[in-house]
């Protein structure tokens, strides 16, 4: 626990390398934090460590959505190919329901982004 004080206080964050906790370090006018495995970062570097993950984040998100969406298009047809009419309505549904999802999480990518992205087309 001593070092842990030496460390500062625990803050709410986690370290972007390790996911550990991060302890704020107050350093004259500099904020800085610092995990167990000895990562440390500015305020400004933590920022955009939490930026580039939220971005990866969303994008594969969004890449399960379209895999989801596509996986229940081919389902749907093959249940319609077999005469399973009504399982495949259903599965259209859910279908369409992944591919609205997805659509969204596009919108949101998009609405977010600062120009310097391509954000991927479904499957």
């Amino acid at each position: 626990m001593d070092t842990d004080k030496k460390l500062g206080k625990l803050s709410p964050f986690t370290c972007p390398e390790c996911h550990g906790p991060l302890w704020e370090i107050e350093d004259g006018k500099l904020l800085r934090y610092r995990c167990h495995a000895g990562h440390a970062l500015s305020a400004e570097a933590m920022l955009s460590a939490q930026s580039a993950e939220a971005d990866s984040t969303m994008e594969r998100l969004l890449r399960v959505h379209q895999q989801r969406a596509a996986m229940a298009h081919r389902i749907a047809a093959r249940d319609r190919a077999e005469g399973r009419l009504e399982s495949a309505g259903r599965m259209e549904q859910r279908a369409r329901d992944y591919d609205g999802d997805a659509e969204l999480i596009k919108k949101l990518i998009l609405d977010c982004d600062d120009g310097s992205r391509h954000v991927q087309e479904p499957m």
